[in-house]
């Protein structure tokens, strides 16, 4: 069953199997992260998140009882006094100087860090007191039940009391929590009077000035839920009024909306403190949390490689084989492609384009036969055409010179036209030096200068290092004829033909001057363009350099001035030859 859903989907065409593999991809990348997240982020976060406020809460908890043991061990130290105890033990308060209490308690509260305000309050509500800011207590709120009375309910145990009922009245801004106990007496363990110490609540928040992180942040209320000190903005204290009740029990934690808000009430104090923290779910990611997504990275990225390893087998590769080999077309002919593939468009394609290259090469192969049977056709009329009516021309110009001229004369035009026809035919090469290129037509004109009277002279400016150069043969020849019949001889006067050879950069200029009639702009169009019949001898010449030295434009190749009824100028431009492709003339 496997292996046919198998062989079906292989079957496919490409464009279904990307599909199906993209969407099944997608999917189970979407399932998986979503799975591993939601499930792992959200458990995890929310489990920090409760963990943070708990010790956030610990902390806050801790700190409150480090600095209210600290007035415990001071409150222990006042209430021991000889001067504290003979004021408040003695049937008159005037008994004993005011500032003398004052002075020992100040020596007490010089031990100690912090800013401190104490009341030592005898029973007949008399008081002595140190500190600033406090102007005077409220002795009818200080001994209600709410303060004496629970204090004395402590069996000389001390109470934490929020400043929030008015027992205090301030001149300054201080915000204050007390610490308040019964001074009993050490014989009978009635009680004396009450030790007051006031606590500056930036004393008890002193580590957490800075408590908040970003949105996090902690509230400090007494057991009536009124705020002693927060770092709550205000706008986000609704949820916490709405569930008040539920947190001045102290025991308290849950999520509430996009927050956890947990509560804790500090024991012996009658303060409860509030955290409130964001859940952020891209924060305090623990080591599990990373791990576990990583393995969802590793996951999805193998089954993205094992994707792309199936789109570079079946497609990627065998299209950028095709794509390479085609490539080659404009150079070597390209090899048939040897790859294995399905029976899909890849694999039909790839027989497509084999069967296409097996064809391509045998037609390039008979091109290239057909274009090497017509250059030597065409090389074959050139040389006949010169050799039956040269021939005869010659010997008949030869045979009237045997009656008016000298033997030594005569033996001369003969030794010249042997010349002429022994390096014209060059053991049938195709390549001839210029050197042997340029006796050809010295031979040539000579042989016409027999023949039609000097009518024409000849000069040559031949570069000597160019000389043993090898280049295709029979390229001079047909243009100074060309020069000579269509140029000088209808013009009716004595002419010039100029042979230049020379180089510049990497190219050989062949330059052949002519001051015969010239030729106009049309007609140096059509001679161009091949449209001109009777330039056969111009068209075979330019066309058969064009492809020895593979030239595709015929401009690359030839340049014509002219200036009718003045002169004509053919310039040739050919590459020097190459090693690999010209054998030299022998």
């Amino acid at each position: 069953m496997m292996k046919k859903f198998a062989d079906k989907f292989l079957n496919q065409s490409i464009k279904t199997k990307v599909q199906y593999i993209f969407v099944v991809t997608i999917i189970i990348c979407m399932l998986l992260c979503s799975v591993f997240f939601y499930s792992l982020m959200k458990n995890q976060v929310l489990e920090t998140s409760f963990q943070k406020n708990n010790d956030r809460l610990n902390s806050a908890e801790q700190s409150i009882l480090s600095v209210v043991n600290n007035v415990n061990n001071m409150s222990k130290m006042i209430m021991f006094n000889d001067t504290v105890v003979e004021f408040i033990s003695s049937e008159n308060a005037k008994s004993v100087n005011a500032s003398t209490v004052q002075r020992e308690i100040y020596h007490i509260l010089n031990s100690y860090s912090g800013s401190y305000s104490v009341f030592i309050f005898r029973n007949d509500k008399s008081y002595v007191n140190t500190g600033i800011g406090i102007i005077k207590p409220d002795e009818f709120i200080i001994f209600a039940d709410d303060w004496y009375g629970k204090v004395a309910s402590l069996d000389g145990g001390y109470q934490i009391i929020s400043n929030t009922k008015g027992a205090f009245v301030y001149n300054t801004s201080l915000n204050v929590v007390s610490f308040a106990r019964l001074i009993n007496d050490l014989d009978t363990q009635k009680p004396l009077g009450m030790l007051v110490i006031n606590i500056n609540v930036s004393k008890l928040v002193a580590d957490y000035e800075n408590f908040s992180e970003g949105e996090d942040s902690i509230m400090y209320m007494d057991d009536k839920g009124k705020v002693i000190y927060s770092t709550i903005p205000k706008e986000k204290t609704d949820i916490i009024r709405e569930r008040k009740s539920e947190l001045l029990s102290g025991d308290f934690s849950e999520k509430i909306g996009k927050c956890i808000i947990s509560s804790r009430k500090v024991p012996d104090t009658d303060i409860v403190l509030v955290c409130r923290t964001p859940i952020r779910y891209f924060s305090g990611l623990t080591t599990n949390t990373i791990a576990t997504i990583l393995l969802v990275i590793f996951i999805v990225s193998s089954v993205l490689l094992i994707l792309n390893t199936f789109i570079n087998k079946y497609i990627t590769y065998p299209v950028k084989m095709l794509a390479d080999n085609m490539k080659n077309v404009d150079g070597e002919t390209p090899p048939c492609l040897s790859i294995e593939t399905n029976d899909d468009e890849i694999g039909r394609l790839k027989k497509c384009y084999n069967d296409m290259i097996i064809r391509i090469n045998k037609l390039i192969e008979e091109v290239v036969e057909q274009e090497k049977q017509r250059q030597i056709a065409e090389m074959n009329v050139i040389q006949e055409q010169i050799k039956p009516h040269f021939l005869y021309n010659t010997l008949n110009t030869i045979g009237c010179m045997a009656f008016e001229n000298s033997r030594e004369e005569v033996y001369e035009a003969v030794e010249t036209m042997g010349n002429f026809y022994r390096k014209f035919l060059s053991k049938g090469n195709d390549n001839i030096t210029i050197a042997d290129e340029v006796d050809i037509v010295k031979s040539y004109i000579k042989l016409l200068r027999y023949r039609y009277d000097n009518l024409f002279e000849d000069q040559y400016y031949i570069q000597e290092d160019l000389k043993p150069v090898v280049i295709l043969k029979l390229i001079l020849q047909p243009l100074v004829e060309n020069c000579i019949y269509h140029g000088i001889r209808p013009k009716g006067e004595k002419g010039i033909i100029k042979i230049s050879i020379y180089s510049i950069d990497d190219k050989i200029h062949i330059v052949i001057y002519d001051s015969g009639i010239g030729m106009g702009k049309d007609e140096i169009a059509q001679l161009m363009s091949g449209q001109n019949k009777k330039s056969f001898g111009f068209k075979g010449t330019i066309d058969r350099i064009r492809n020895f030295y593979h030239i595709k434009r015929i401009e690359d190749v030839v340049e014509i001035r002219s200036v009718e009824g003045e002169y004509c100028e053919i310039e040739l431009i050919i590459p020097f030859p190459d090693s690999n492709e010209v054998t030299d003339y022998v």
